[in-house]
């Protein structure tokens, strides 16, 4: 069974896409509409499903939507046809249409308009490009409405939205385990074929130095920079490799260490203790959370307060599924 939890993951998937209104449309999802245009079927069926399309599902402050607009809504924002949806997710889809319907209006009300260079750059078009293979009015109303509800957001809702400096200080001060920097070491290694030619490496580092013995022997990708592996933290090395060079002092190199790639000597470089990322490099990414916390609960607040004087009607005799509450709603009613 799908859950509530799983429904929203795809739908944040969903929303996040719609706030960039991705410019390429996949050919994949081209042909899949392509091939729905030849599904056959008895003719009767056919007509009474398209007569089905144009009744109404719902109204929102007296205008009605059809069953059409609602269906081509479900098809740009999820695209394949063939995955059949239950009626958990058609539900959700429903309440998120619902939700879009309204910002369209508001947007429209206040006036927020869309270009069509802006709909054609969202839908990866050049423009005066030749339009196939793609239901393009139902796929420009999509990209409209995405593009129309992102701007009216933007130009309202968050317009005063804004994070400070003092913000940005007390979130570092009052999280500083967002901020803790792992152990860190760089090493070098020398790998060879077989023990013979390792314990050779060995006798040689006594005499030359280590980048000039990789150099020479070693067979990994890095000998050309004398076998500087970069920097690593505990977890990014195979654990018999980890134990070795963290357990080194630096510029102490190993005794062989054998593994499924060859006989390999470790040098340990450098070591940089646990520490903190400081405020300055932190800064930026403390305002852009902030941003996007503040952001959602802005436009949460709106959406709550705009659904509160608005009249909606759904007609759920025409949904063609049974209309199933959110898991948290449902819990409520207990």
């Amino acid at each position: 069974m799908l859950t509530e939890a799983k429904a929203m993951g795809i739908f944040k998937v969903v929303r996040k896409a719609l706030r960039r209104v991705a410019p390429v449309v996949g050919v994949g999802l081209l042909l899949l509409l392509v091939a729905g245009c030849n599904r056959q079927g008895d003719n009767r069926a056919d007509k009474a499903e398209e007569l089905a399309l144009d009744n109404p599902v719902v109204n929102i402050n007296g205008r009605d939507i059809k069953a059409r607009t609602f269906h081509d809504y479900i098809k740009h924002n999820f695209g394949n046809e063939e995955v059949e949806l239950d009626d958990y997710m058609r539900s959700r889809f429903l309440d998120f249409f619902i939700e879009e319907q309204l910002l369209v209006d508001q947007a429209q009300k206040m006036m927020v308009t869309v270009s069509e260079t802006e709909v054609q750059r969202a839908m990866g078009q050049p423009e005066g490009a030749v339009e196939l293979l793609m239901d393009t009015e139902g796929w420009k109303v999509g990209f409209r409405n995405n593009i129309l509800v992102q701007k009216f957001i933007n130009q309202f809702v968050l317009k005063d939205l804004v994070i400070t400096d003092e913000e940005v200080k007390l979130y570092y001060d009052s999280h500083p385990e967002e901020f803790t920097l792992p152990e860190k070491v760089r090493a070098s290694q020398i790998l060879v074929e077989d023990e013979e030619k390792a314990e050779t490496v060995l006798q040689l580092l006594k005499k030359r130095s280590f980048e000039e013995v990789a150099r020479a022997y070693s067979v990994s990708p890095e000998a050309e920079k004398g076998g500087d592996m970069g920097y690593f933290e505990k977890g990014q090395l195979p654990l018999e490799f980890e134990k070795v060079i963290f357990g080194l002092k630096v510029k102490e190199y190993s005794p062989v260490v054998k593994s499924p790639y060859g006989f390999h000597v470790f040098k340990l470089m450098e070591k940089r203790g646990e520490g903190k990322l400081p405020f300055k490099e932190a800064a930026n990414l403390i305002r852009i959370k902030l941003m996007q916390t503040k952001g959602e609960e802005l436009y949460k607040r709106y959406l709550s307060q705009l659904k509160a004087k608005s009249h909606t009607k759904t007609y759920y005799q025409n949904l063609g599924f049974q209309y199933k509450k959110k898991e948290s709603e449902r819990e409520g009613d207990r």
